[in-house]
């Protein structure tokens, strides 16, 4: 009998047999089944990497945090020993989901006594917040980070950060500056030089180039914490408002110790903007640098360098005789000697 389905099989795409028999497989239906099978092996495989990546990984806030997946670097700071006086150390920031904190007046008082300058009202009122995401505190260090989680507050979260410190402490306060953070996300803190040498070099320490090469002061810190043991025991003796001094090499020029008194630690936490402090303002200010921003009257101190710039341009010479019995007048000032020397 003619077998009439033979069109129809054709174009429904069957294979039609050569003799009217059941249907073999062939190589390349062999294929097709191996590639199918090597395609969902694959598509699996991506998707298992993807959960593990997701689980290893550091929970973040999208809306904060979004384009800003690294730290940044800083270089480091030293002494010209190579002691180091300015670091970074990894720490982390605390934020908050408001949402999802259960017992918010408890967290508030926890919260309080963990960090100084948060009261218990401020910190209530943030974790009450209608936001969805609020910063509780940056940055934290790794002991301030223990005490958190022992709250047990599902809606307090951490992000990895780096924070700025300062091993010399006061010793190279004035000197070495601060920084401020100028770009912040929960992984994320873009650090900004904002006083003496960090902002100075900012651009230098800021640039990845050269995170491997400490940026090398001339000062010496063991000279440094000398002369600030002498100068503050002298500013005592005398109830001084304050006190500066410079030590200097005079072969070369380089500053080897500058202290100005009283002084500040830059560690401290709190602590107010420096190097913002301006003359009018320096009264017993411990951010105002008296070596670098002070203005004071020259005095007799700086006689013997008057001489040594009159000798260097040959006005005088050492036998050279002056006569101060008379005023000598400068527009409309008078300079007079305070008193006469016997002749």
């Amino acid at each position: 009998m003619k077998d009439f389905s033979a069109p129809i099989r054709q174009r429904l795409g069957q294979r039609v047999p050569a003799h009217g028999g059941p249907d073999e497989p062939t190589a390349r239906d062999d294929w097709r089944v191996i590639l199918v099978m090597l395609a969902f092996l694959l598509f699996y495989t991506a998707l298992a990497g993807r959960m593990g990546l997701m689980a290893l990984s550091m929970p973040e806030e999208p809306r904060i945090g979004a384009g800003l997946a690294a730290d940044p670097v800083r270089g480091a700071i030293t002494d010209r020993r190579g002691r180091l006086m300015a670091a970074n150390l990894p720490a982390w920031s605390l934020y908050a989901h408001p949402r999802d904190v259960i017992d918010p007046e408890r967290a508030a008082r926890q919260l309080a006594d963990i960090f100084d300058g948060l009261p218990a009202e401020r910190a209530l009122d943030l974790l009450t917040d209608k936001r969805r995401f609020v910063w509780i505190r940056r940055p934290v260090t790794p002991a301030e980070k223990s005490a958190v989680m022992d709250i047990g507050e599902p809606g307090l979260q951490f992000g990895a950060r780096a924070m700025r410190v300062y091993p010399a402490g006061r010793a190279g306060a004035h000197i070495v500056g601060s920084v401020s953070a100028v770009r912040e996300g929960v992984n994320f803190a873009e650090m900004q030089g904002a006083g003496g040498v960090e902002r100075f070099f900012d651009d230098h320490l800021s640039d990845p180039g050269h995170l491997g090469e400490p940026l090398a002061l001339s000062i010496d810190l063991t000279v440094q914490r000398a002369l600030a043991e002498v100068l503050d025991s002298e500013r005592r003796r005398l109830d001084a408002i304050g006190a500066a001094g410079i030590l200097m090499r005079v072969d070369t020029g380089e500053i080897v110790a500058m202290v100005s008194l009283p002084d500040f630690d830059p560690n401290a936490a709190g602590k107010a903007a420096r190097g913002s402090a301006g003359p009018a303002k320096a009264g017993r200010s411990p951010h105002f640098n008296r070596a670098v921003q002070g203005r004071y009257e020259l005095g007799s101190v700086f006689k013997p360098l008057t001489a040594a710039m009159a000798l260097d341009r040959g006005k005088v010479t050492p036998d050279s005789m002056l006569e101060t019995g008379e005023p000598i007048y400068f527009g409309r000032q008078r300079v007079r000697d305070w008193h006469r020397m016997p002749d």
